[in-house]
């Protein structure tokens, strides 16, 4: 979708340009309140809150990159005259740069199989 979206907009102006954001592991607030996020009770996700909640603190260890850090260096390439379109950081992030080109479909059973649930697509 952004590849689609930066070719549309370089049609219309050449100097709006996308950059996907692709963050590894990046320690922040989010995990601070999981306790207290839950879902309704009527929700199709409902049955996957567990595996939210955990996915959630997954990102939060001592080795993962911290929000400042990771805002800071973000903002230094978005602003540059030739921004790259794809970026990620964190920890982690060379494992999604690389997996970006995989298929999708042995992504999702991967991940499935990773947080503990089957194939769910």
């Amino acid at each position: 979708m952004s590849d689609a979206l930066a070719m549309e907009c370089s049609y219309l102006n050449k100097d709006i340009k996308v950059v996907l954001v692709a963050p590894g592991a990046v320690r922040s607030n989010i995990a601070n309140n999981v306790g207290g996020y839950d879902l309704p009770p009527d929700s199709l996700f409902k049955q996957f809150l567990r595996i939210i909640h955990k996915r959630i603190a997954a990102s939060q260890g001592d080795n993962s990159m911290a929000a400042e850090e990771f805002s800071r260096r973000v903002v230094s390439q978005v602003l540059t005259t030739d921004p790259p379109a794809y970026m990620t950081l964190g920890r982690f992030s060379t494992v999604f740069a690389v997996v970006q080109w995989f298929p999708r479909f042995l992504m999702r059973w991967a991940m499935g199989r990773a947080w503990n649930k089957p194939n769910q697509s």
